[in-house]
């Protein structure tokens, strides 16, 4: 098997396994295919016996592996194995449950499975988030009030456009002071991939909101779809200096969001305490399981 690099071009080919799968879970999304790639890692495909298979391998070579290969409903264990033993690789990323309980016997009998909480997906209902209603909110809907209290004077909300880019980019590099030093990496990853917007902008439908305040941006939110009925929220920036603009622009997408879709997938926590609290703190509706597989020696 020989596989190719990801690049731009590809969008349709990835549009089309990925619209039959209909996954919910958002590394299936063919945003964050695209737009992790060549920060994260670099990602390689190929097409085979009518499936789409991708390799994603890390950039400091730590981990590699593919992902299922598409559409993995209509995969078998043993063309899973098939074409792990044609790439020489070992291991299956972003394995969701219901493909696990789906062939438990067949996968426990050649792989060692390994839950993987860290990329285990938060989704919420979209009117849940817009609405904000009854006591498990009060606390988001009184730091929202606040926030209005203070600044409604001087506030500007935006849709997103490609041109509001150009600020989005400005605030990410802001956002740096605000940063510890040890998640200076992830933040140059994230301001690279949001650069790459711009490029795929024609190939991929995103959508979201900017926040300015005194006419300079404060907030943003960006999201894409994942399937029919839930979109991502990608990315979802705020000054921190300022109280309750975090709920408020949460609070704003997810408004966007209740238009088109009935849920929002808010990726994972990546094993990372504060997300994991702060995505609590919303109350997932669903909390979507992953697991790796690895093949048996």
């Amino acid at each position: 098997m020989n596989l190719k690099k990801l690049e731009n071009k590809d969008i349709e080919i990835f549009r089309k396994y990925l619209k039959v799968s209909a996954s919910n879970h958002s590394p299936y999304s063919l945003s964050a295919i695209f737009l992790w790639d060549d920060c994260v890692y670099n990602t390689f495909w190929l097409e085979y016996n009518n499936f789409l298979i991708i390799s994603e391998n890390s950039l400091n070579n730590s981990t590699n592996g593919i992902i299922l290969p598409l559409p993995y409903s209509n995969l078998s264990i043993e063309l899973l194995i098939e074409i792990l033993k044609s790439l020489k690789q070992n291991h299956v990323y972003y394995v969701p449950k219901d493909f696990l309980d789906k062939h438990m016997d067949e996968i426990s009998s050649n792989f060692n499975v390994i839950k993987n909480d860290a990329y285990s997906d938060y989704i919420y209902m979209s009117r849940d988030l817009y609405e904000l209603k009854g006591s498990r909110y009060s606390a988001k809907r009184n730091l929202i009030n606040q926030f209005e209290k203070n600044y409604s004077s001087n506030l500007e909300i935006k849709d997103l456009t490609v041109e509001s880019l150009t600020d989005i980019i400005k605030l990410t590099e802001n956002l740096w002071e605000q940063t510890d030093k040890k998640n200076f990496d992830m933040l140059e990853c994230e301001k690279k991939a949001v650069l790459k917007i711009k490029d795929l902008w024609n190939g991929i439908t995103f959508f979201g909101v900017c926040v300015y305040i005194n006419k300079e941006i404060k907030a943003f939110a960006i999201g894409s779809e994942l399937n029919d009925e839930t979109c991502v929220l990608n990315f979802e920036k705020a000054d921190k200096s300022v109280k309750g603009l975090y709920q408020f622009i949460d609070r704003e997408f997810a408004s966007l969001a209740t238009k088109k879709y009935k849920y929002i997938n808010k990726e994972s926590d990546l094993g990372k305490e504060s997300l994991r609290k702060s995505k609590e703190s919303y109350h997932p509706q669903i909390r979507l399981e992953s697991y790796i597989l690895e093949l048996k020696k």
